[in-house]
């Protein structure tokens, strides 16, 4: 598949990569989305949602 060549010419080498720094986004990332889920749910209990 041509395309699916295409994209994986960006990817990043196994080795290159550095746990700590995918561990720290994963962190980053999760803490987004609780603060959306959180977010969320308040919205729902408000009178706004009704």
């Amino acid at each position: 598949m041509e395309c699916f060549g295409a994209l994986a010419t960006g990817l990043t080498p196994p080795d290159r990569i550095d746990p700590r720094l995918v561990d720290e986004k994963f962190e980053e990332y999760q803490a987004v989305w609780n603060e959306l889920g959180l977010r969320w749910l308040e919205y729902r209990r408000t009178e706004a949602a009704s």
